[in-house]
């Protein structure tokens, strides 16, 4: 019994799928995520003390650290671009509610309220996510105004502490995962076509010899070659193509942003464009060589 807790203590904290425990990797993510997030909130508490502005306006820097800050640079950075833009149109859909009906505001209820309906079902599409709302019938138009600004400049700089923060602080690049990823796929299609040449080859060794070892070591390999293992490779296969692909994406913002500054190997970059044509490739001539 003892026994059973310590390996179940074990495998869901220390264990990966592929059986291997690298603990750094695990709590590089909470331990970067709890830095920020105390970073930013202690500073906006203290400043708040200091500025009205800060006090009532400075969460909206702490909100970019829950919903934006993803394991990868890539993705916070993709993430945060995403929500700044949203805040954008946001804040110039409330411009033009203040400006449409000045003064009414039941007109300004009734109009915000279309705005966020529309939010909500935007945010069916999962490249939109989280939308956020605020209903300030009671200010003044100015106020608005400023609200609105407010929100938009604490929202920008959350973002870019999020995305320097994934940057610089126990940095994981989706890139580096995408290499990892792409080499694991490569190796493994590297090996099944290596091992069909290796039998293509003593096949026709022992059809050219045509003596009766040879013939026994054709009926050896035409039996190896029936019972090939192409329908457990595929599962493979797309899951290698699956983990490259949910970070593809990433890689590329990565590449664009993080490159400039020499963060972003160039070979990273040729990798995301060139691997899928040798995958492909590969793919085909090892189902031709297992089918001959």
């Amino acid at each position: 019994m003892w026994r059973g807790m310590v390996a179940w203590f074990k495998k869901p904290f220390f264990y990966d799928i592929k059986k291997k425990s690298d603990i750094w990797r695990r709590f590089i993510f909470p331990l970067r995520f709890s830095l920020t997030l105390f970073a930013v909130a202690i500073s906006m508490i203290v400043w708040g003390m200091y500025s009205e502005t800060v006090r009532l306006h400075g969460f909206w820097a702490v909100i970019p650290v829950y919903v934006s800050f993803l394991p990868t640079a890539g993705a916070s950075l993709l993430k945060g671009t995403r929500r700044i833009c949203g805040t954008l149109l946001g804040g110039i859909a409330s411009v033009i509610c203040i400006f449409a009906n000045p003064g009414n505001k039941a007109a300004f209820f009734c109009e915000m309220i279309l705005v966020v309906f529309m939010g909500r079902l935007a945010q069916c599409d999962t490249r939109v996510g989280y939308a956020g709302s605020i209903l300030t019938p009671g200010e003044t138009q100015t106020q608005m105004l400023l609200t609105a600004l407010w929100r938009f400049i604490f929202t920008t700089c959350g973002v870019l502490i999020t995305s320097f923060s994934s940057c610089f602080i126990f940095p994981e690049f989706a890139a580096s995962k995408l290499d990892r990823a792409s080499a694991r796929m490569l190796e493994k299609v590297a090996d099944r076509v290596l091992s069909a040449l290796d039998v293509f080859h003593g096949q026709l060794k022992a059809l050219s010899e045509g003596n009766d070892s040879s013939a026994d070591d054709d009926q050896t390999v035409t039996s190896t070659i029936i019972s090939d293992d192409r329908e457990a490779f595929g599962v493979e296969d797309f899951q290698s193509m699956a983990e490259r692909s949910s970070l593809l994406d990433d890689a590329k913002m990565e590449a664009i942003v993080f490159g400039k500054i020499l963060l972003i190997h160039d070979v990273t970059k040729k990798l995301s464009n060139t691997v899928i044509y040798a995958f492909t490739g590969s793919i085909g001539l090892s189902d031709s060589l297992s089918s001959t």
